[in-house]
């Protein structure tokens, strides 16, 4: 019978667009490059006030980071910043990206391809899954505080960059200008240099924590791997969510016909009209297969049936006899009646109440 009301309120479509999933995948974080420069994360930052915007390129082996002011997201703008960058500081072998515009444009694929740089993106409408978004924090407290002050933004963002190059960084503690540049990066602090040695040192430095981190983080019950496979049916998560009485995943039901190598895009199609989407498995719910139920099961339930067979024999007996009884899974057995005390006699305390005299003027027994 539990196993039966569990399948009944997993398979409740109700429930589950309206109830948001207690758990997460597990963290899977991102290799650190044997080279500084080979793999970038790049992403932007806005609109701000002004409509302006700020692309962002960081180094996921140095954390050396390079951004530029530009006036929209559009291919026009973004494409000759992120030129200006590379011009700067060398074509990436990777860069690492969202599906947003315009990474996700024709102008994109042409401007990677000139330049013989292989494009790579993060799960859809999964931000967490961009390296670049751990410098947001800092770039967006100094945009705020530029626009509170009513200063240069370009002056600000130039301040930033120089600081953090020059700031050594926990994960490698050297500092992303000294691994950047063997011979130092040359700011406010004095030039220090960076050994082959001490480079190699600081990335196995960051491999080691990242795994300790991956090992903590993963180790919480709220980390747990969804068993979806190819041909399921799923809920995705609702995205468009604008009032706090719409449902948090979809109404509409999906079939899984792809899954990535690492299990962090899934590709859906909706049975509806055949539109098929890519999402994060943490953005997908599984809709279990429906249990049948009494009547329409073909396969008796025994287990059910001797549960209650076995009630309909305790009432049976407890009907001709007052006797105890004692359950030992679907068996009983009779106790017999203590020899100091009948079986039919009830039990009373013999302790004495008295009432509080706080409440009456005199106390009595009762």
């Amino acid at each position: 019978m539990k196993r039966n009301v569990e399948d009944f309120v997993q398979n409740c479509e109700q429930c589950l667009i309206f109830s948001n999933k207690k758990t997460s995948e597990p963290i899977l974080p991102h290799k650190v490059p044997e080279k500084c420069w080979d793999t970038v994360a790049v992403d932007l930052f806005g609109p701000m006030p002004d409509k302006n915007h700020v692309v962002v390129v960081q180094d996921l082996a140095s954390r050396f980071p390079a951004a530029k002011l530009v006036t929209s997201t559009g291919a026009r703008q973004v494409l000759p910043a992120l030129g200006d960058i590379y011009n700067s500081y060398g074509n990436p072998v990777t860069q690492l990206s969202d599906n947003g515009p315009p990474f996700n444009s024709a102008e994109m694929e042409h401007f990677a391809e000139k330049r013989n740089i292989e494009l790579k993106k993060t799960p859809p409408l999964h931000p967490q899954a961009n390296p670049a978004e751990t410098f947001m924090k800092p770039l967006g407290k100094t945009m705020k505080i530029a626009h509170h002050n009513k200063s240069s933004k370009k002056e600000a963002l130039s301040s930033l960059l120089q600081n953090f190059r020059d700031t050594p960084q926990q994960a490698t503690m050297l500092t992303p200008g000294a691994m950047m540049f063997r011979d130092g990066y040359r700011a406010t602090f004095p030039r220090i240099s960076a050994t082959s040695k001490e480079v190699e040192s600081a990335h196995i430095r960051d491999r080691n924590q990242k795994k300790e981190r991956e090992s903590k983080i993963n180790a919480s019950k709220f980390r747990k791997q969804n068993n979806i496979s190819v041909g399921d049916t799923v809920f995705i998560r609702n995205l468009d969510k604008k009032k706090k009485f719409d449902p948090i995943f979809s109404p509409d039901t999906y079939n899984v016909i792809e899954i990535s190598d690492d299990n962090t895009v899934v590709t859906v199609v909706r049975e509806s009209d055949q539109k098929i989407l890519k999402r994060h498995p943490d953005d997908i719910k599984v809709i279990v297969q429906q249990m049948n139920t009494f009547k329409e099961s073909k396969k008796p339930m025994s287990e059910c049936e001797e549960t209650l067979s076995f009630f309909k024999q305790l009432e049976a007996i407890g009907s001709e006899d007052d006797s105890d009884f004692l359950v030992f899974g679907n068996d009983f057995r009779t106790l017999e009646p203590s020899n100091a005390q009948s079986s039919t006699e009830l039990r009373r305390s013999t302790r004495i109440r008295k009432q509080n005299s706080r409440y009456f003027n005199s106390e009595f027994e009762y």
